[in-house]
């Protein structure tokens, strides 16, 4: 603030990358495609690659297990029949209440996988969203879902789910007629970004591209809202010409 009274047209701009949610329950991406017959593991408990067509790597989405990839077995004729499989276990999924526990799946191939950065040679071909309280593992071994051993927050979920919003702040010194602090919520990083960018009379952002935030390279100096490939890595970034993380 102090550096923000030196300068006549700075202003500060304070935001949270992402919201929180509740969890007590657990689910297992992997196990699911196990019970499905598309993931096998071998004697040692791992999943072994040679026979299984699909897995998920981090818990965020499931990658097809497609010929090209080390390791590969289904051949890109095949990947979209996959990818159906995929769909109908996690929507199968129930809890001992009888309870959908996957909510929503999302693939590479919809409509809306672009405008949520879905896809890319660095990201998952299959993304879900969970029933509130549920958290996921990516552990292959053990029960579909189960209980948690201790509730607590986290934000591995859809970008596009209102827990996952955050709040943003701006600070104007020598501001009169009005607050010099508002804050307002943030629903979706390119509201935000346009604010800051206007501000500082930068370059509009473009709108996400597939795959850009899991190792896409922006053009130096302009600004761009990626949307991570994760629909379920959920941290929109305002990034000015650096290399995704």
């Amino acid at each position: 603030m102090a550096l923000a009274r030196q300068q006549g047209r700075t202003r500060l701009y304070v935001a949270g990358d992402h919201g929180m949610r509740a969890e007590w329950r657990t689910f297992r991406p992997n196990a699911a495609l196990r019970e499905a017959g598309l993931l096998v593991l071998d004697r040692a408990g791992h999943i072994d690659l040679s026979q299984s067509r699909a897995a998920s790597a981090n818990g965020y989405w499931i990658s097809v297990n497609r010929i090209g990839r080390r390791g590969g077995i289904v051949p890109e004729s095949q990947v979209g029949a996959v990818m159906d499989e995929v769909r109908r276990a996690l929507l199968a999924v129930r809890d001992e209440w009888g309870r959908a526990v996957v909510t929503r799946v999302i693939d590479r191939r919809d409509p809306q996988a672009h405008a949520l950065g879905i896809g890319g040679a660095t990201g998952g071909d299959v993304y879900y969203d969970l029933a509130d309280g549920y958290a996921w593992l990516s552990d292959a071994e053990g029960a579909v879902v189960g209980d948690a051993s201790h509730a607590t927050g986290g934000h591995g979920f859809p970008s596009t789910s209102s827990d996952m919003h955050s709040a943003s702040c701006s600070w104007l010194p020598g501001a009169t007629g009005a607050a010099r602090g508002s804050t307002a919520p943030t629903r979706h990083c390119a509201r935000r970004d346009a604010l800051v960018g206007d501000h500082a009379g930068a370059v509009a952002p473009e709108a996400p591209r597939a795959g850009d935030a899991a190792g896409g390279t922006q053009g130096a100096g302009r600004p761009r809202c990626t949307v991570p490939p994760s629909g379920h890595a959920r941290v929109s970034r305002w990034e000015l010409g650096a290399k995704s993380a």
